[in-house]
C-alpha cells in the first residue's frame, strides 16, 4: 500500500512538473531586446555581467535561449523575472494598438464633423475656396491635420 501511495505521488509529482516544464518559454537575446527595450549587444552585456541570474552563456558560437522563469536584476538591485518583463511588453503593446484604434476614432469623428458642417469632403469644399474667414481659416487648417493623421 506504501508503495502504490508513493508511486501515485510520484507519478503526480511527475506530471506536475512536465507540465510546468511545457509552460516555460524561451526567448533569445533578440527577443529580449525588443521586450526590455534595449540593444540585442545590451543583453549580451547584461549576459557578461551575471545580470540574468544563474544563467551561462552556451559560448560565443552557439545561441542561447534563456527561460522566462530566469531573474534579472536590474541596476537598481531589484529582481524581476524574465516572464514578468515579457507580459508587461506585452500589455503595454496592447494598450498602444487600443490607443492608436481611439486616436482613429477620434480623427474619423473629427472628420465627420467637418465634412457635415461644410457639406461635402475637404477637397470640394474649403480646399477649393481662394478666400477664407478666419473660422474657415481655423477649420482647414484642422482638418487637413486630421486627414494627414489619417494617412
Amino acid at each position: 500500500m506504501f508503495k502504490h501511495a508513493l508511486h501515485v505521488a510520484t507519478d503526480s509529482q511527475m506530471t506536475d512538473a512536465t507540465a510546468s516544464a511545457k509552460q516555460i518559454e524561451e526567448y533569445s537575446p533578440g527577443q529580449l531586446a525588443k521586450f526590455f527595450g534595449v540593444s540585442v549587444m545590451t543583453i549580451h552585456n547584461w549576459l557578461d555581467q551575471d545580470r540574468f541570474v544563474g544563467f551561462k552563456k552556451a559560448g560565443s558560437r552557439r545561441h542561447n535561449k534563456l527561460p522566462d522563469d530566469t531573474e534579472f536584476v536590474t541596476a537598481s538591485g531589484k529582481r524581476v523575472l524574465v516572464r514578468d518583463v515579457v507580459s508587461m511588453w506585452h500589455k503595454q503593446e496592447a494598450e498602444t494598438v487600443q490607443k492608436a484604434e481611439s486616436d482613429l476614432d477620434y480623427y474619423t469623428r473629427q472628420i465627420a464633423y467637418y465634412k457635415k458642417k461644410y457639406g461635402d469632403a475637404f477637397e470640394r469644399t474649403l480646399g477649393t475656396k481662394a478666400k477664407l474667414t478666419p473660422e474657415e481659416e481655423t477649420d482647414a487648417q484642422v482638418w487637413q491635420h486630421l486627414l494627414e493623421r489619417l494617412g
